[in-house]
């Protein structure tokens, strides 16, 4: 799928892919735009249909499961109805997910963390496993996930408190070019949303190495980019 693909907005959706469309739509969210209210009717109608589906059928996609929490989030931003009307299937999923040990895979508790911190829900065992693993994850060269998990960590105090260990730990305010090398784009750009949690000095001189990296990758398209994401 290419870059651009992610802006052909159709019908409410990207592609109709739900986390496409969950990711883009944070996107104009986190920028300070208004998501399309076409937009949002899809994204409520594909919360409607999970809902309607067992936690076997729900298992299947990886992304479908990570699509749901986002789109829980976006909604939940915009109304404080919706997490009583998505509140079975939020938890259906989180405790399937927990009792099958979040199918080893950091992407779940992260993202649960990241798009419910601020409901009732519990999430202590999402960020328990976050906090054991992060460190684990950097070591076996698993540097996405490890990644994927800043995002999560970054939404509690003590989950920054281990970011900033961790970004010490690795050398990233020593070496963070050396670092960058290892990152693809979507990593660096969670990476990105996670330091700017961090209440520390050394954040600042992250930012400018992530954002020229950044800005390289997207230098081709970016006046595209910004002329879809402002219209």
């Amino acid at each position: 799928m290419s870059l651009m693909n992610c802006f052909s907005l159709r019908n409410g959706s990207w592609l109709d892919d739900l986390y496409l469309s969950a990711i883009c739509s944070l996107a104009n969210v986190t920028t300070g735009k208004e998501v399309r209210k076409n937009t949002h009717d899809w994204l409520l109608d594909k919360l409607k249909e999970a809902d309607k589906k067992t936690i076997r059928e729900l298992l299947k996609d990886k992304y479908y499961i990570l699509g749901v929490f986002l789109a829980s989030k976006i909604e939940m931003s915009r109304s404080a109805e919706a997490m009583q009307s998505f509140r079975q299937l939020l938890e259906r999923l989180i405790v399937s997910l927990r009792d099958s040990n979040w199918n080893n895979d950091s992407e779940f508790p992260a993202f649960v963390v990241f798009s419910l911190a601020n409901t009732d829900l519990d999430l202590s065992d999402a960020k328990k496993y976050l906090l054991n693993n992060v460190n684990a994850l950097w070591r076996q060269g698993k540097t996405g996930a490890a990644v994927h998990s800043l995002l999560g960590l970054s939404q509690f105090q003590e989950g920054r408190v281990a970011i900033a260990g961790f970004l010490a730990d690795i050398g990233l305010f020593s070496n963070s070019e050396g670092l960058f090398s290892k990152l693809d784009m979507e990593s660096m750009a969670i990476l990105l949303l996670a330091v700017s949690e961090i209440g520390s000095r050394g954040r600042y001189l992250l930012y400018d190495s992530i954002e020229r990296n950044l800005k390289n990758e997207f230098f081709g398209v970016r006046e595209t980019v910004l002329n879809i994401l402002v219209s």
